[in-house]
């Protein structure tokens, strides 16, 4: 029992830091925006203080929020999660995830909260 307590442990300090890790580069690509918590917030449809919540990394940032942030921020959803640039892709068809995920975007905001906890949901349950 002591062993899944600290494997339980270790595996929520991971997605805290991930969480803040997200979180602080959320902040530094508003501010390199010139956009105040309030102007992202605002255009997000969230309110300011869940905006800091999720830039302090204290709140997981939604996929809807993300995807919309990263749209509006002008940056790409793996420059927010913080992933390294690998091989450029060749030119060619989009993949599946790529199409589903605009397929997210064009979706009312509504429905993309929905996703956005079923992946949650989903990924917690996988031990992503």
């Amino acid at each position: 029992m002591l062993f899944y307590r600290c494997r339980v442990y270790f595996y929520d300090m991971k997605k805290l830091e991930a969480s803040k890790l997200i979180g602080e580069r959320l902040a530094r690509y508003r501010k390199a925006k010139g956009l105040t918590q309030v102007e992202l917030a605002g255009k997000l449809g969230v309110s300011q203080s869940l905006l800091a919540l999720y830039e302090s990394g204290r709140r997981n940032i939604p996929v809807a929020v993300l995807l919309a942030s990263a749209r509006l921020l002008d940056v790409s959803v793996s420059e927010l999660v913080g992933e390294t640039a690998s091989a450029p892709r060749k030119p060619g068809p989009q993949s599946v995830l790529e199409k589903q995920v605009q397929e997210i975007q064009r979706l009312p905001r509504t429905d993309q909260q929905f996703v956005s906890k079923f992946l949650h949901r989903v990924l917690s349950s996988a031990g992503a």
